[in-house]
């Protein structure tokens, strides 16, 4: 996940989660995500806290955001003006509208928070040979240049063809998604300081 913002509403551009603490910032110009919607946007706040800012939530409330209800419909209002800042963008989405000549641009945080992808070959499977071998392909250095490269890979021989390169990622802290306890609790401290 990216921070991304319209470069004619906020040309001066983030360099950090703090950035979107600015005042300037406030009254909605910043588009982001409810932690009460998912368990993974609940999980992508406490890695904010835990590695860059742990007053974040706090401080993020006093400005006001705007919200949305995913990645992708928070990066079309970025594209269309509707906000200037998003905090919860993609950088596969970020990087094809920059190509494209859209106004945007982002940041990668360090470290950057990752929600894995989780592949595996049901036994139910009517070509497990062909499914193993896209396996294959997929773990490969091949294979990992292609499906990382506005990511990052846990192989080190494409990491400079990523996005990411040698960026720390810190993955979606599964144990606390499934943890209803966990969850709930987290939610509620949310809700209460957005007002929500």
């Amino acid at each position: 996940m990216t921070i991304g913002w319209n470069t004619e509403l906020f040309p001066e551009g983030i360099d950090s989660y703090d950035d979107l603490l600015d005042p300037k910032l406030g009254g909605g110009t910043i588009g982001s995500v409810e932690a009460t919607l998912t368990a993974v946007y609940a999980d992508w706040y406490s890695f904010v806290e835990e590695n860059h800012n742990p007053d974040f939530v706090e401080e993020l409330a006093k400005q006001n955001p705007t919200f949305y209800p995913s990645a992708a419909v928070m990066v079309e209002a970025l594209t269309a003006g509707e906000i200037a800042v998003g905090a919860f963008t993609t950088a596969a989405d970020m990087t094809r509208l920059k190509n494209e000549g859209a106004p945007v641009d982002f940041y990668l945080p360090d470290p950057a928070w990752l929600v894995q992808n989780i592949f595996y070959i049901v036994e139910s499977a009517g070509h497990p040979n062909a499914a193993q071998v896209f396996m294959n392909f997929f773990g490969s250095p091949k294979g990992q240049a292609a499906i990382a490269q506005f990511g990052v890979s846990p192989l080190s021989e494409v990491s400079d063809e990523t996005l990411g390169g040698e960026t720390p990622v810190v993955l979606v802290n599964i144990g606390n998604m499934l943890d209803p306890e966990w969850v709930a609790d987290y939610q509620a401290r949310w809700a209460e300081a957005f007002g929500r």
